[in-house]
């Protein structure tokens, strides 16, 4: 419920939203005149409920003055000003508001045009209110409306909205499909440009004109691109003429000197020239002087400068459409795995409709594409100074780097192709001879075995859990590594030559320590962790690498591992960790994987440069978007520290309620033993009152004696228990958090990799199975909530079985040891064990309590990191702005066109950054406002919301929304 001010403020903003609207309504018509300026509601909130209120006024006196003069309205809407036909009230209205807007208008667009002047819009915004104001009034008594000058949707549902447009597509199928067969028959015709009347044509699809054969050899000599047939005579008869290249012309001739004097003319050789359109046979350009008639071949350089991209350095052969060389890029990446030969048979089929030559060398546009792509590269390292394998809200720092291996993204054997040098040397892929140095460190004090055995934790298995590998048939390359940062960046990546190993890991383990990195998140770290240490107390290079660095056990993978491990190696139980998912690389790596259907065909160089550009442009798609996915993030964050806090203070809370429960079932036993004590004591005094004693006597005494000291044991226990209690409930629940987490990390180091047998001590096992309670109800819930296939639930109902063996066993070892107690598999199911005192807080409780602590504490941390993250993203590329900003400066008027050019290459750069500080400050802006705006919001514009909204669940596919959600389900699991 609102409280009173509340409900004031929510009804005025409901008017200001209700006055705006109107407002908007009545601006409408005028859009696009520069007139209205949409989006300073907030500012000029005054002002414009003023002008309302003046419009209100004038409408009421119109409305006077009409009534008095109805007549006569009605006669100047019927009557035409030359005496020719009425035309009818609605159409004297729409010719009256057109007339009115198109004077206003052009006055209006001259003055806005004039700095000097330009606070004129203003009155002539209140003065085209005012004229609308009145053609309402008009309209109304007309019985009419004044049209809409912009398309205006009805509400309706999507799918009537879409049932409706494809009712449409139907019923209009065979209008259309007539219109096809039509446009094809010759019909008479007059020529477009000279309005000659033709008995035979050339038509141009891309003009949408018709010539005449002169008009046509004129304007379609030096635009060969067009969409059209061929060159034809005066009698109609096909002939050859030869285009040149399109190609810009020198502005001084090379052999006078002269300005203007060359004209571009085709040559005597051919080239293949490749566009989006397919192929074209064109003749090679020439320049002629019509001053001194030199001719001049144009040369590469001439070409490259005009979009061309030659297909060989020093054959004539090709020339490429740059266009269609950044097209295909962007293809590549955005459809991963697109097969370069289907692309270009694709292209061999659009000339082939076209009547062309539709043959396209694929070997010579995958050479001129592989190099055209390095030049690209190039131009972004060297002239846009940017930095493509570092994070920029990460820094020079990152927080935590996470590794994992690929499988599908491998390469047969037999695609040996050609060994051509790699592009990107030791850029995104680790050199093979630098790795390999760096395994042979490894191999000196950790040789390698012959037998591989895959390591295993709890109930699971993990391919990527060994430290060496046998490799496999038919394949060079087995897979690939890559390291991210916790944004998903991809930073280092390292070819898989037969399988993944530690050595691999610890390769990518050494760049992150590099890096300055403090945590490593790894699928199977609580395995790898001591072949790390092992290596570090070996080799004294990787000392620091485990005592400077953290493992980090992701929340996802942690709930297939033993209960120990995600107690002692568990990402969100360690401080400073915040809310990283330690999962990142797995995103990349969905992504990634679909690349494999191509590179698995490629030569070994051909298939790097081509992951290295994947990873390329992977980072730059994640940086373009970062400022929005950090905000997204940050306000996920914020959520996620209130929902935490209520967790933890329910289970404090009932934490709570069990201990009080307890406390006073401790005082209903103690007043019972006491009870029995005193009963007892009596019947004592009785025995010996009642004079000698007898043998019955005597043995009665004894029973009861034994049943006294029992019940001091009992009572002792009881008062200790209900100490124990007091001084839980009377210390801060923050006091009592870190020691129940040392208790539960000795526990897991008690039971950590131990083979539990009769000789184990009692309370690892029980503390063990307690654990095994915890994993199997773990697994439970993850087979009934979070599994969709069939395969998932087998896979983890493998793993739960292997976790009840253990259990079984267990209970072998433990039962015989407990006095007159038996624990059946029902019991380990329910986590009811008899060595639990009524009055204690269990292991699984324990667990949940201080897990939902973490959490709390981790998302206050994530908080802060964002904030940090954000500032540093921002401060980055404020300092590369200003730093490209710098040299632009100084260099875009130096004599040297080299540099002239290389600072003009650095405006789209300027342009980009430009872009995404917007970004930033439109994601500062929000955490300004985000409370008057969620108030707005519910009120303002709902119409056109509702309809934008529509077209979201229709078209819409924000990788930024998935992601936040992934990362956010990834911490709930």
């Amino acid at each position: 419920m609102r409280s009173a001010d509340s409900e004031e403020k929510y009804k005025a903003r409901r008017k200001r939203g209700n006055e705006f609207a109107k407002l908007k309504r009545l601006k409408e018509p005028f859009a696009g005149t520069g007139i209205v300026k949409l989006g300073d509601y907030k500012t000029r909130g005054n002002l414009k409920r003023k002008k309302v209120n003046q419009v209100k006024k004038k409408a009421e006196l119109l409305t006077c003055d009409f009534e008095e003069n109805n007549t006569e309205v009605m006669a100047a809407c019927a009557l035409d000003n030359h005496g020719e036909k009425a035309e009818e009230p609605q159409e004297r209205l729409d010719s009256i508001v057109t007339l009115f807007v198109d004077e206003n208008n052009t006055e209006v667009m001259t003055a806005a045009s004039d700095l000097d002047n330009i606070n004129i819009n203003l009155e002539r915004r209140k003065l085209l209110e005012d004229q609308l104001q009145t053609m309402e009034l008009l309209s109304e008594a007309a019985g009419t409306e004044i049209p809409n000058h912009q398309h205006g949707r009805t509400r309706k549902p999507w799918k009537e909205r879409l049932a409706e447009r494809t009712n449409d597509w139907e019923s209009s199928v065979e209008e259309f499909y007539k219109a096809v067969i039509i446009s094809k028959a010759y019909v008479q015709n007059i020529c477009s440009h000279c309005s000659v009347t033709l008995k035979f044509y050339t038509k141009c699809n891309t003009c949408c004109h018709i010539y005449c054969y002169e008009c046509d050899q004129k304007l379609h000599s030096t635009t060969p691109f067009h969409q059209r047939s061929h060159f034809v005579n005066c009698v109609g008869k096909v002939f050859y003429q030869g285009v040149p290249v399109p190609c810009m012309v020198p502005s001084i001739c090379s052999a006078c000197m002269q300005n203007g004097t060359c004209q571009v003319q085709s040559g005597l050789n051919m080239v293949a020239v490749i566009t989006k359109q397919g192929r074209f046979d064109l003749n090679w350009s020439e320049f002629k002087c019509s001053s001194c008639k030199a001719v001049n071949s144009a040369t590469e350089s001439d070409f490259v400068s005009s979009g061309w991209w030659p297909g060989s350095p020093k054959s004539k052969s090709y020339l490429f459409s740059m266009e269609l060389l950044i097209f295909w890029k962007h293809l590549s990446h955005k459809t991963p795995g697109t097969s370069e030969r289907k692309f270009l048979e694709t292209l061999n089929e659009v000339s082939k409709l076209a009547g062309r030559c539709h043959v396209i060398d694929r070997q010579t546009f995958a050479m001129a594409n592989r190099f055209f792509q390095q030049m690209e590269y190039l131009v972004e390292v060297e002239i846009k100074l940017r930095k493509l394998f570092s994070c920029m809200a990460c820094g020079d720092k990152p927080l935590a780097i996470h590794i994992d291996g690929i499988m599908k993204l491998y390469r047969w054997t037999s695609a040996q192709g050609f060994d051509l040098p790699e592009l990107y040397r030791n850029v995104g892929f680790v050199e093979d001879s630098v790795f390999e140095i760096h395994a042979e460190k490894i191999n000196k004090v950790k040789p390698k075995v012959g037998k591989v055995t895959k390591d295993t934790c709890g109930g699971a298995t993990y391919k990527a859990g060994k430290s060496d590998a046998l490799g496999r048939k038919g394949l060079s390359e087995t897979g690939v590594v890559f390291c991210t940062c916790r944004h998903g960046y991809l930073l280092r990546a390292v070819d898989m030559v037969k399988g993944e190993t530690y050595r691999h890991v610890h390769y990518l383990h050494d760049y992150a320590y590099r890096t300055g990195c403090k945590f490593i998140c790894y699928d199977v770290v609580c395995k790898y962790w001591s072949f790390a240490e092992d290596i570090s107390n070996a080799i004294e290079e990787f000392q620091s690498h485990t005592t400077k660095m953290n493992p980090f056990l992701s929340r996802w993978h942690g709930k297939t591992h033993a209960w120990y491990c995600q107690i002692l190696f568990s990402g969100h139980w360690m401080e400073g960790a915040c809310l990283t998912t330690g999962e990142s690389t797995e995103q990349t790596n969905a992504k990634m994987a679909r690349y494999g259907s191509s590179t698995k065909h490629m030569g070994r160089s051909n298939r790097r440069d081509h992951l290295t550009l994947a990873m390329i442009y992977s980072n730059t798609e994640k940086e373009n978007r970062l400022a929005r996915l950090l905000k997204k993030s940050f306000t996920s964050a914020q959520k996620c520290v209130d929902r935490y806090e209520d967790d933890f203070n329910k289970l404090v809370d009932k934490r709570r309620d069990k201990l009080l429960l307890a406390q006073k079932t401790i005082d209903e036993r103690l007043a019972q033993e006491n009870a029995e004590k005193l009963q007892c004591l009596r019947q004592m005094k009785g025995l010996v009152d009642s004079g000698r004693p007898s043998p019955e006597t005597l043995a009665h005494g004894k029973i009861l004696n034994e049943s006294l000291n029992k019940g001091k044991l009992e009572i002792d226990k009881l008062e200790q228990a209900k100490k124990q209690i007091k001084s839980d409930l009377d210390k801060n629940i923050f006091s009592i958090l870190p020691q129940i987490l040392e208790e539960l990390k000795h526990e897991a180091r008690e039971c950590q990799n131990k083979r539990i047998s009769v000789k184990t001590p009692l309370s690892v096992s029980q503390a063990s199975l307690e654990g095994i309670h915890l994993v199997i109800k773990s697994l439970k819930n993850r087979i009934s909530k979070d599994t969709d296939a069939s395969k998932q639930r087998i896979e983890l109902k493998k793993q739960m079985g292997k976790y009840i063996e253990k259990a079984k066993n267990l209970l072998v070892v433990i039962n015989p040891q407990l006095d007159g107690y038996e624990v059946t598999l029902e019991d380990c199911y329910r986590g009811v064990f008899p060595w639990q005192s009524a009055y204690d807080i269990s292991f699984q409780e324990k667990f949940s309590l201080i897990d939902a602590w973490m959490l709390f504490i981790r998302s206050k941390e994530e908080v802060l990191q964002l904030r940090e993250e954000m500032a540093r993203y921002e401060s980055g590329l404020t300092t590369n702005r200003r730093k490209i900003e710098d040299i632009f400066q100084r260099d875009h008027k130096s004599d040297d066109i080299l540099v002239r050019g290389k600072a003009f290459i650095m405006q789209s750069e300027l342009k980009r950054l430009d872009g995404l500080l917007n970004d930033c400050d439109a994601g500062n802006n929000e955490d300004d406002s985000d409370d008057e705006n969620d108030d707005d919001d519910e009120n303002d514009d709902d119409d056109e919301n509702d309809d934008e909204n529509d077209d979201d669940d229709e078209n819409d596919d924000d990788d930024d929304d998935d992601e936040a959600d992934i990362n956010e389900n990834i911490v709930h699991v």
